[in-house]
């Protein structure tokens, strides 16, 4: 009986961080996460608490969308509050152990939706725990187009990482298997002078 009433409290508070992870993370059958869940509803309480236990702000359901989709392909949420949680979504850093997914999922994003991001808010030179901006992310994924969007739209070049990295040095040490014309492209523009 003793366990089981531990088992009990210990489930209904969720007293472990890692219980918490899990939780934030869990998915219906469509793939959808809490935090899409509190997006789509407007709820910026319930997107900054979900954040803050370690939700993925980039994590995609099964049709390949993400809580800033459902946000901004949803009109029964008031302006402000769409901004608000727009802005708290695209500046929220990634969890630890999600930049392998992100890194694949950033060879398959589209132009558009990037734009629309970048439209709504998209802080540029947000930098993750390890310092990476959304540019170095991109030209570690070899990714040109992505690139020579975020340089138009401002994104600065120049900024290091946790390593003293810029994302021009991304492009030399992560983007071995691009050919060497795309690679050269790259570091021509990574490397603009200010």
């Amino acid at each position: 009986m003793k366990i089981f009433i531990c088992f009990a409290l210990f489930a209904y508070f969720g007293t472990s961080k890692a219980a918490d992870a899990e939780k934030v993370e869990s998915r219906d059958k469509y793939g959808w996460t809490p935090l899409m869940y509190a997006a789509k509803a407007g709820d910026v309480e319930k997107v900054q608490e979900l954040l803050g236990k370690g939700a993925n702000p980039r994590a995609r359901d099964l049709m390949g969308r993400d809580a800033v989709w459902y946000l901004t392909n949803h009109t029964n949420i008031a302006g402000v509050h769409r901004r608000e949680i727009a802005k708290i979504l695209l500046a929220a850093p990634l969890p630890l152990g999600a930049e392998e997914r992100e890194r694949a999922r950033l060879q398959e994003i589209s132009l558009e939706q990037l734009r629309k991001e970048i439209e709504i808010g998209l802080r540029l030179d947000v930098q993750d725990k390890k310092g990476r901006t959304l540019l170095m992310q991109f030209a570690a994924a070899g990714h040109l187009p992505g690139c020579e969007l975020l340089v138009k739209s401002g994104a600065d070049l120049f900024l290091r990482d946790s390593e003293g990295r810029t994302a021009r040095d991304y492009v030399g040490e992560e983007s071995r298997r691009l050919d060497q014309e795309t690679r050269d492209i790259l570091v021509q523009l990574l490397s603009s002078k200010k």
